[in-house]
């Protein structure tokens, strides 16, 4: 993606103790702390944070008015969160690339990636990430690009991927995978690429047929 140096408009990014339902996202509420981001606006968005580290899980991005156009979401952290803000995809229904390299993520959950459906493209390059939820991936049905690079990732549960049955690269090089099940893919029938270098792993994938996708270990 190339860096984009137009308008800039503001919009904040917010962490509570609670989770908000979809009425407030827009809504002024005295318990949620709103921490500002310099966010560009063009055909998409891009989030910067300079100071503050946001360690709470339920944070929010409070969404410009043109929102529902908006293609791509580029969260620019620096190792601020831990966390993906949880409202993207109700904030972005038209969302179909988001990249969020070197933010500092540890955990993939279905409630930080709920709703986006039409999403194509997740980087998730040099985060954190140690656990992905089982069903992690159950709304990311369009999905045919995830990249996972450079995290801190160990295991992976069966049936992780079940519900990506458009996908056809992931890339899981650079992590810290032992052992991956033999039936990981077995859902991904349009899968054509799969990375795996530089993990200690010992994979077993006789009994699925993968004859067509490449792999690099």
């Amino acid at each position: 993606y190339d860096d984009v140096t137009e308008d800039v408009t503001e919009i904040f990014l917010s962490s509570t103790e609670y989770l908000p339902t979809i009425n407030e996202f827009n809504a002024e509420n005295p318990m949620v702390k709103k921490t500002h981001l310099n966010c560009t606006i063009t055909e998409y968005v891009n989030c910067i944070i300079k100071n503050e580290r946001i360690d709470s899980p339920n944070f929010i991005v409070n969404p410009p008015l043109d929102a529902e156009n908006i293609t791509k979401f580029v969260m620019s952290l620096k190792k601020k969160v831990k966390f993906i803000p949880c409202n993207i995809g109700a904030a972005f229904p038209k969302l179909k690339y988001m990249i969020l390299n070197e933010d500092g993520i540890e955990t993939l959950s279905k409630l930080e990636l709920s709703r986006l459906y039409k999403l194509k493209s997740l980087y998730l390059k040099d985060n954190e990430i140690k656990t992905i939820t089982k069903d992690a991936f159950d709304h990311l049905i369009s999905l045919e690009i995830l990249d996972l690079h450079q995290n801190e990732i160990s295991s992976i549960l069966p049936n992780t991927f079940k519900s990506l049955l458009k996908i056809v690269k992931i890339s899981l090089n650079n992590n810290k995978l032992t052992t991956l099940d033999e039936k990981t893919f077995e859902f991904n029938q349009n899968l054509a690429e799969i990375y795996l270098k530089n993990n200690k792993i010992s994979i077993q994938l006789r009994r699925y047929n993968y004859k067509h996708t490449f792999f690099e270990l």
